[in-house]
């Protein structure tokens, strides 16, 4: 195998999932299947380090030569490059995401990063998803805990229309999760109350003389913020 001066760059792993199917076709593409430089052999070789799972058993079949790349990749585009089935397992996976029941930064971001790579993988697609607002809004705010989307509600009676776009929720809610983070970094963790604690009665039992313990005091402090 001939020696190039490659960037060194980690290629995504490919599982067999529709969802991931069309990020690992783009990226590999770009990287290795159209690169001039790389024999096809080096295709095949770095083809079979990126695929586990039910993708590696597509291959197993399929020795590694030069004349077997290009069956490789057919059979791999032949199976996942289906937009019906892409186009399903992106739907499916957007209106099953999790309700979060409580404030919390982390499962905020979650649903605002999960649901906006859903809704540019239907876009790239050729779905008209800038005419889903109300459909994508009601979905979204289905999704939350009663304090943000009550908090929603609020602010969207502020808008100068009745019927908001999409980017407008998006634009709240991460305004929210800022706030969120902010309040959860400024919060005593509760680690250090607990060690000032112990370090306490630790200090308190050395200096006493006493056999017997007549006061007795544990205080503990469970200051949790969930944002998003």
């Amino acid at each position: 195998m001939s020696n190039h001066n490659l960037p060194k760059l980690k290629l995504p792993d490919f599982y067999g999932s529709y969802e991931k199917w069309l990020q690992f076709a783009d990226t590999y593409r770009s990287l290795i299947h159209n690169s001039n430089s790389l024999s096809k052999i080096e295709k095949f070789w770095y083809l079979k380090s990126c695929l586990k799972g039910d993708a590696a058993n597509l291959l197993t079949s399929l020795e590694v030569s030069e004349a077997n790349y290009d069956k490789a990749w057919s059979l791999l585009s032949d199976r996942y490059e289906n937009k019906r089935a892409i186009i399903q397992t992106h739907l499916k996976s957007f209106f099953e995401m999790p309700v979060i029941t409580k404030e919390s930064h982390i499962a905020l971001r979650n649903l605002i990063d999960t649901s906006s790579q859903h809704l540019r993988s239907l876009e790239s697609l050729g779905l008209p998803i800038e005419h889903w607002d109300t459909i994508l809004i009601y979905q979204i705010t289905s999704k939350l805990d009663l304090i943000t989307r009550k908090g929603w509600e609020d602010y969207s009676l502020k808008l100068p229309t009745d019927t908001p776009a999409f980017d407008e929720l998006i634009s709240f809610l991460n305004d929210k999760c800022q706030v969120l983070e902010s309040i959860s970094t400024n919060i005593p963790s509760q680690k250090s109350t607990s060690n000032k604690c112990s370090n306490k009665n630790s200090s308190s039992t050395f200096v006493s003389t006493i056999p017997h313990v007549f006061y007795a005091t544990r205080i503990i402090l469970f200051l949790h913020v969930q944002n998003f």
